[in-house]
């Protein structure tokens, strides 16, 4: 980077130029280039500054205004699922224009716009049931409430996944290539500890369900009706009662 002239640079210049000095002699006065001269002398002659203006943006304007815009974002906010050339389509019959997907894809992103994972939610979700879900919840303690829950296992569960390597080396580990057995565990805890647990190898049927349940309401429900009303709390239930247990929340 060369050297900055000092501040009385300038208005010397100025002030030669104006008195009828010549190019070559204001840059041997100076120290400076007749390049530096030549530049000085046309920019203050045409913007009556030492410097041009900064110059705007080049190139054509983009098809798509401010208008387009905002039909476009609200468009994507009601269906994020849209590509690129969904996009096209939608601005040519909103408003009639032709644009290119990289167009589209460079407005996006200048407007900090960036294209992500799809978070998934059930159509099924009531907000009313939730709601009501949390209102009923309230009103119960910790002690009345006693969780049904199913898991399950086999000898890779505990397996490590991660391994550590050299940067662009993929870590190898020998393993047998046979499937394990898988048992599954179903118990139901409280906030004491678990009171009934069962455990067979495979997975659990509706049977295997109403089962616990029934045990849960023999050996655990008559001690704690004293203290109060027990609340069975059955956690991903649906696909084994199928109704058949009215009383249990599911």
């Amino acid at each position: 980077m060369p050297p900055r002239f000092p501040d009385s640079f300038l208005p010397s210049v100025l002030f030669m130029a104006e008195s009828g000095s010549s190019v070559d002699q204001i840059a041997k006065e100076l120290g400076c280039c007749t390049k530096t001269v030549k530049r000085i002398k046309h920019n203050f002659k045409l913007w009556q500054s030492h410097q041009s203006p900064p110059e705007g943006r080049l190139g054509r304007p983009s098809k798509i205004n401010d208008a387009m815009l905002v039909d476009l974002l609200e468009h994507l906010l009601r269906h994020p699922l849209a590509d690129l050339e969904d996009m096209r389509s939608f601005i040519y019959d909103q408003f009639g224009v032709i644009v290119s997907a990289s167009n589209i894809s460079r407005t996006l992103k200048k407007n900090s716009w960036t294209k992500k994972k799809i978070r998934k939610n059930a159509a099924e979700r009531s907000q009313a049931l939730r709601d009501d879900w949390l209102l009923q919840l309230s009103d119960w303690t910790a002690e009345q409430l006693m969780f049904v829950d199913e898991s399950a296992a086999n000898e890779k569960t505990g397996d490590r996944k991660d391994g550590w390597a050299p940067v662009g080396v993929t870590p190898d580990e020998s393993v047998p290539a046979f499937r394990s057995e898988r048992y599954s565990v179903l118990l139901c805890y409280t906030v004491d500890g678990y009171i009934a647990c069962n455990i067979l190898r495979g997975s659990f049927k509706s049977d295997n369900y109403a089962m616990i349940i029934q045990v849960v309401r023999e050996r655990s429900i008559p001690g704690r009706i004293q203290l109060c009303v027990p609340i069975i709390v059955g956690l991903n239930a649906f696909g084994y009662l199928r109704g058949e247990i009215p009383t249990v929340r599911e």
